[in-house]
């Protein structure tokens, strides 16, 4: 698989590429936000492992929103009002929304009974809840007393605000959080992440319109951390107008009200349903998905390290099968597993499958894993050209161990049909 470049692409605002006549190669796969409904990619997202499953809410009405609708937005700023805005809470009418927001979740209207589920309690009583792992909000109280009013979910569902998900700080005093301890005292339920001082040194670095690149990299750095850092894969994220709108523009182009298209024609060109204007207590569902998986991208890495990546990936997403644990595919089980055996005289361990290789299917990964270091000491990858080839009858893999060493390998193979399985160790002196 040899990358040969030839042009540096940069794709929007901060994503360079390089190019080959073939295929796109990245420094690293970036997270890509996908609708719910209208775009082919919308289909693949909600299929594939590797992608996420997020639903936006802004939070309910603060009591800054009141202030700003009666006196205009100046009365936010500290020479107007002081610290009369800082971190503003929920108004009484907030917690209604929030709570209307609540029982439209536990009652499935607006599309909702597919992103929920239903528990039968003690004596029969019947609750809906939202179907996800984890509550994401900022560290602004607004957000977490949003979630906590506003959002059904089990007793299983952890609660993280994270400074990343914070609202676009400019002048404004409801853009500044409180102390630490105090949000930690007055929602224990919440861990808090990404804060480093007590005191709130964010609000010091400031995002106004003629600097938006430091709250847009904080957007991205969020998203990042959604899709590859945070271990859970269905999530709310309750948070801020402005920060909403700066993650949806870097991805959608707005058509009207409701509806919106990619910038990048590479992820599709259709007109798909979207929400860009979030009322208070709103929420709308969509996938996050690692770019790779939507559009034809590889890491521009050698070949060996590519292929690693390629199949680390493979392992992660799972499931591995076997001879004892062929699950759905007990027929399969004899053409699938691959067999390594060692000569005696050359001490080199040869890997085979009894599978078949054609274009449509073919086993495209051969490998040995130590058994003890877990290091790849071995590996192969067969192109759909090569199992189209009528001289590659199986697929097969040597490898040579060094000298006056010892040690037990596993052989791994991958078919583009029925996935990854694992064959039988073997010991080698």
């Amino acid at each position: 698989m040899l990358l040969i470049l030839f042009l540096l692409v940069c794709l929007g605002p901060h994503f360079c590429v390089a190019t080959t006549h073939t295929k796109t190669c990245v420094e690293e796969y970036y997270p890509v936000l996908v609708p719910t409904k209208g775009t082919a990619n919308s289909k693949i997202a909600a299929e594939h492992p590797s992608c996420k499953t997020i639903h936006f809410v802004r939070h309910a009405e603060g009591h800054h929103n009141v202030a700003d609708r009666k006196h205009g937005t100046e009365i936010l700023t500290y020479e107007n009002s002081g610290d009369n805005f800082t971190d503003a809470r929920l108004t009484e009418n907030g917690i209604r929304q929030s709570r209307a927001l609540k029982s439209r979740i536990e009652k499935a209207t607006g599309g909702y009974a597919k992103w929920s589920f239903e528990v039968v309690h003690s004596e029969g009583i019947k609750r809906r809840y939202l179907d996800i792992d984890v509550v994401i909000t900022s560290t602004l109280s607004r957000t977490i007393e949003t979630a906590f009013y506003g959002i059904p979910v089990t007793s299983s569902v952890s609660f993280f605000a994270t400074e990343l998900g914070r609202e676009r700080i400019a002048e404004y005093m409801c853009e500044k959080r409180r102390n630490l301890t105090e949000i930690e005292n007055d929602y224990p339920f919440v861990k808090i992440l990404h804060a480093s001082n007590e005191h709130d040194d964010y609000f010091d670095i400031k995002e106004t319109e003629d600097n938006l690149f430091k709250a847009r990299e904080r957007a991205r750095k969020f998203l990042k951390w959604l899709l590859i850092d945070l271990r859970e894969k269905k999530l709310a994220y309750v948070g801020h107008y402005e920060i909403f709108q700066l993650i949806f523009d870097e991805f959608f182009k707005r058509i009207d009200d409701q509806q919106a298209a990619y910038h990048d024609k590479d992820f599709g060109k259709e007109i798909f349903p979207w929400k860009f204007e979030f009322r208070n207590a709103q929420i709308q569902p969509a996938y996050l998905c690692p770019s790779n998986v939507l559009v034809g991208q590889t890491l521009c890495l050698n070949d060996e390290e590519q292929i690693k990546f390629e199949i680390e990936s493979l392992e992660k997403t799972g499931p591995i099968y076997s001879k004892k644990k062929p699950r759905q595919y007990a027929a399969k089980s004899k053409s699938h597993t691959p067999v390594a055996f060692q000569s005696a005289t050359t001490r080199e361990i040869t890997v085979i499958v009894e599978h078949g290789m054609s274009e449509e299917h073919f086993i495209e990964y051969l490998y040995l894993r130590d058994t003890k270091t877990k290091e790849l000491v071995a590996l192969k990858k067969f192109s759909k050209e090569m199992a189209g080839d009528d001289s590659l009858h199986q697929p097969k893999l040597a490898f040579t161990p060094a000298a006056n060493t010892s040690g037990r390998v596993r052989p791994y193979a991958y078919c583009n049909k029925h996935g990854l399985w694992k064959g039988a160790a073997v010991s080698y002196l």
